[in-house]
């Protein structure tokens, strides 16, 4: 998922309307905090952790992925099948619909796909619907979707980001909505208000589904990176029942001794975060290949994830994620150690004259409070080389978003969390034509053979030796650098239940799960 897609979160305070109802028996909403910002709350216009942890709750998709497995389940459907290998059908339970009282059809299911499509938000994730042709409905209870080519990932992908389902009457079709009256779902919650500081979700007393909550509401604070002193205050003072994201490691070192005197639990779920550098071939000179690999060669992300982490993080060498089927290690296998003479060779061969002005950008909030130390330390290491003369910019994500989604910034930090359980989810997003993030890249091999042949592969185990091609090509031309990947930590009260369950790889904060109980 794009800890990427985004123009920053929205400003203004809104409020809505939706039912409510009792989960616990207690009345009192669990306060969460968080410090991911909220690019949209409409399923069309984002890709974020923050943004879907809102569409997870309040938004219902035909199919659903438990936590801790693979295997899409039902939701909104009552069943969903391949006939074929280019046609997925579902048949949608019966009695939905959405929280304001409007009956949930077929045709608001081909409405949510259709929109998604057209409006195609640079922040939203049509783009990982590229196999995607047409959606039709066939009376009011089933929906079948003609693909362009295999796609064994799909029901995957309607599972998670790319398949919530939107109010026809109450959505407009080619504009995104920005009021929180008008995020009409059929999902366990309701959204009752929204502002830039805080988001406020009741139980939906009118869902059907799987995912009935324990809880009698939540609410979600939202903290900058520059808050994390005031956050943890709060925390400790217990105004807060959990902090979900956001923990520094220094944070993370004084929780662990606490939680080791069982003044609280800290608790530590599978990591599907990434961050990488992304090179714009777009911006001279790194849309020459030996530039990049140039730069490869001098970045030490072992030394950079030990100073600013600890063991918190590890090390990254592919795109694909260690824990994620198909991983490798080619950044490794290629530039297993800092080598400025061969960096200097490959300058040399390109004819550019060292030191190459680099400037390297990254976003102070969007990714939590250590980006600064990360991006600076980076260009340290490229200025020690004598190869390259890098300073450090920054912007708020409202102004770096656009520009990196579109690489006009020569070198940029991101992020990534895993849509689904699959590494598909690592690959197509950023290669085979339907690109989410616009930096100039493109391989004729990755985009027209391997990454399609991943996708028409029903046996993912047998797919592996694809995604190995894949993460080797992509070694060798370096569009992007990865640099570390890490597991997600929440800290929480003693009498929060649930944590524990909901931390997976896919990132969704599923919060029907979580209640209070006693300490």
């Amino acid at each position: 998922m794009a800890a990427l897609a985004g123009t920053g979160a929205l400003a203004v305070a809104l409020s809505g309307c939706g039912g409510s109802a009792t989960g616990s028996g207690d009345s009192k909403p669990l306060a969460l905090a968080t410090m991911d910002a909220v690019t949209s709350i409409d399923p069309a216009g984002a890709y974020d952790r923050a943004s879907d942890t809102l569409f997870t709750n309040v938004y219902q998709s035909l199919m659903a992925i438990p936590p801790n497995t693979a295997t899409p389940q039902p939701e909104a459907a009552k069943s969903c099948g391949f006939q074929g290998t280019l046609k997925y059908v579902c048949t949608l339970r019966s009695g939905l619909s959405f929280s304001n009282g409007d009956k949930l059809t077929a045709a608001d299911v081909v409405f949510s796909f259709d929109r998604m499509r057209r409006i195609n938000s640079p922040n939203g994730p049509a783009a990982t619907l590229s196999a995607l042709k047409s959606t039709t409905a066939q009376g009011d209870s089933q929906v079948t979707f003609t693909l362009k080519q295999p796609d064994a990932t799909f029901p995957q992908k309607i599972a998670t980001i790319s398949g919530y389902i939107v109010d026809r009457k109450v959505f407009p079709a080619d504009k995104l909505i920005t009021s929180a009256k008008d995020a009409i779902g059929s999902g366990p919650y309701t959204l009752d208000s929204f502002s830039k500081r805080k988001a406020v979700l009741n139980p939906n007393t009118g869902y059907k589904g799987g995912h009935k909550p324990e809880n009698d509401g939540v609410e979600i604070h939202y903290f900058t990176a520059d808050q994390n002193v005031a956050m943890n205050a709060q925390f400790k003072a217990k105004k807060l029942d959990a902090i979900v994201s956001g923990l520094t490691p220094g944070d993370l070192a004084g929780y662990r001794t606490l939680d080791n005197q069982g003044k609280l639990q800290l608790i530590s779920g599978a990591g599907s975060e990434i961050r990488y550098l992304v090179f714009s071939e777009k911006v001279k000179p790194f849309d020459k290949v030996q530039v990049r690999q140039a730069f490869a060669n001098v970045v030490n992300t072992a030394s950079l994830t030990e100073k600013v982490f600890g063991r918190t993080t590890q090390p990254l060498y592919s795109l694909i994620p260690q824990g994620v089927a198909g991983h490798l290690t080619p950044f490794y296998d290629d530039y297993p150690a800092p080598d400025t003479s061969k960096a200097a060779d490959l300058l040399k061969s390109a004819n550019i004259k060292a030191p190459v002005p680099v400037d390297l950008w990254y976003t102070p909030t969007h990714y939590g409070p250590t980006s600064k130390q990360e991006m600076q330390i980076i260009a340290a290491q490229l200025n020690k080389s004598g190869l390259f003369d890098a300073t450090v910019h920054s912007a708020e994500w409202d102004t770096y978003a656009p520009k990196a989604l579109t690489g006009k910034y020569p070198v940029y930090a991101m992020g990534w969390f895993a849509d689904y359980p699959d590494p598909d989810t690592y690959t197509v997003p950023f290669f085979g034509g339907g690109q989410v993030i616009q930096n100039g890249y493109h391989n004729s091999q990755l985009d027209k053979t391997l990454v399609p042949a991943t996708q028409r592969q029903p046996d993912r185990v047998k797919a592996a030796a694809l995604y190995a091609q894949i993460q080797k090509t992509t070694a060798q031309d370096v569009p992007e650098l990865p640099l570390w990947q890490g597991n997600q930590n929440a800290v929480a009260q003693n009498d929060i239940k649930g944590l524990e369950w909901t931390l997976d790889s896919t990132s969704m904060l599923r919060l029907w799960g979580l209640s209070r109980g006693i300490s």
